[in-house]
């Protein structure tokens, strides 16, 4: 069962790209990766992470198959899932800082993902997802890593508290001048 959402939830965060493109399927779909990893053991997290980045990239870059064929499509699809084992190599079951060490892995996932093994090679980066959404206020204060960050800093929230203070950094960036 474990496994079934795994895919589920990679193919749910595929949706906000292209052609379903809604921004909230990175929330839910990553919110959906940090409870697998949380509730499970090490080889079922690396399982589950790795399930989990196979569906997402397999649907994402779905479109180069036109270009270079299947097999190249399914080898590099094969080939960079695991990338998704890093934030279940870092994650300890139920530790209090499993939030942030699940968002900082995920920005280090996409950094491997954009450079291993063409760089340039950034088209899965869950932070393009949210041009349209309240969170896009973050791009002019630090980019797409920002916001990939952010996605998966409250996707990982595990307290109304954490899940409210997140919430409002949006609306606040948008307060900071441009200029700045």
């Amino acid at each position: 069962m474990t496994n079934l959402l795994a895919i589920l939830f990679g193919l749910l965060t595929s949706f906000a790209f292209e052609p379903v493109a809604l921004w909230p399927f990175a929330l839910i779909g990553f919110s959906g990766l940090f409870w697998l990893l949380n509730k499970n053991n090490l080889t079922q997290r690396l399982l589950s992470a790795y399930l989990f980045g196979l569906i997402f990239l397999l649907t994402v870059q779905h479109w180069t198959s036109t270009y270079v064929g299947s097999i190249p499509w399914l080898i590099l699809g094969f080939m960079q899932a695991t990338f998704f084992i890093l934030p279940a190599l870092f994650f300890k079951r139920n530790h209090r800082y499993n939030q942030i060490v699940f968002a900082l892995s995920v920005v280090l996932v996409e950094l491997a993902l954009r450079t291993i093994p063409f760089t340039g090679f950034g088209w899965s980066r869950v932070g393009f997802t949210q041009i349209d959404s309240p969170i896009a206020s973050l791009y002019p204060l630090g980019g797409v890593a920002l916001v990939t960050f952010y996605i998966a800093l409250l996707s990982g929230s595990r307290t109304t508290i954490s899940f409210v203070f997140l919430a409002l950094m949006p609306p606040l960036a948008s307060l900071i001048p441009p200029t700045v």
